[in-house]
């Protein structure tokens, strides 16, 4: 590894606060036999997050140790992407042991250079103090980070920290505004927590639109939870009072 990637991995990680980031890991250039092999980011060659998901998805040689080898090889050339990878399968524990320390700085690598997800995913860890100290603040901003980036799902957990006030001031106009980009950008859950906040007395993004327009938009592109809420009102009328879970179990969706 050239000092310049050393420097870059050892400098302050502000989505973590600006404190001292240790180098992820393994993320040393490929040597000997293997280099022929997991050679990626060289002129010619496929950024190490593909060469990554080939060695992942290649039928019965599915190598998960050897992938999460280059993908931070690639985090530490600065490929945001392959960051971003290797923190998810720590935190998955997929093929690797779980580690939520090590997956956190990751997502902090990703998130500065500039991988909306990375933020979500890290907000997501701050907020269920899921390896990390639990900071709202912190995960509030870096919601906001990933929303200005694209991010539907960042954009929708903003929104549910504003409609609550979590982190920062409340502010139900601006949480309703977001949830509604979030479920333009296609962002399922999204659509129907509309539905929920609807049904509680919020003012429809689109004029004259039910509770239930909202949890069909949601249901339709695949949420669970607008399918579970769309049956329940079928069966006892109006749609329930509840506080839903988040769709990927990492995080709960708290609607005031």
């Amino acid at each position: 590894m050239g000092d310049a990637t050393r420097l870059w991995l050892g400098l302050a990680v502000c989505s973590l606060g600006c404190v001292t980031a240790r180098p992820p890991g393994a993320a040393t250039a490929p040597s000997g036999g293997a280099a022929a092999a997991i050679a990626c980011a060289g002129p010619g060659q496929p950024t190490c997050a593909s060469m990554a998901a080939r060695l992942r998805r290649e039928g019965a040689g599915d190598d998960p140790e050897t992938a999460i080898r280059v993908l931070e090889y690639g985090c530490g050339l600065r490929e945001a992407r392959a960051c971003y990878n290797a923190g998810l399968q720590w935190v998955n524990g997929d093929g690797v042991a779980h580690d939520t320390a090590r997956a956190a700085r990751l997502f902090g690598l990703a998130c500065d250079g500039g991988m909306a997800p990375g933020c979500t995913d890290l907000g997501m860890m701050f907020v269920n103090a899921e390896g990390l100290v639990r900071d709202d603040v912190r995960a509030r901003g870096l919601y906001t980070r990933a929303c200005e980036g694209g991010h539907m799902r960042g954009c929708s957990e903003l929104a549910v920290m504003l409609l609550n006030g979590e982190g920062g001031a409340r502010d139900p106009a601006q949480g309703l505004q977001l949830m509604w980009r979030a479920c333009q950008g296609a962002h399922a859950r999204a659509c129907s927590q509309i539905g929920v906040l609807v049904s509680r007395g919020a003012p429809s993004p689109i004029p004259g639109r039910s509770p239930g327009y909202w949890l069909s938009e949601g249901c339709q592109r695949g949420d669970a939870l607008g399918c579970s809420m769309i049956a329940e009102m079928g069966s006892q009328g109006p749609a329930p009072q509840m506080e839903p879970s988040g769709g990927d179990g990492r995080g709960a969706v708290r609607i005031p």
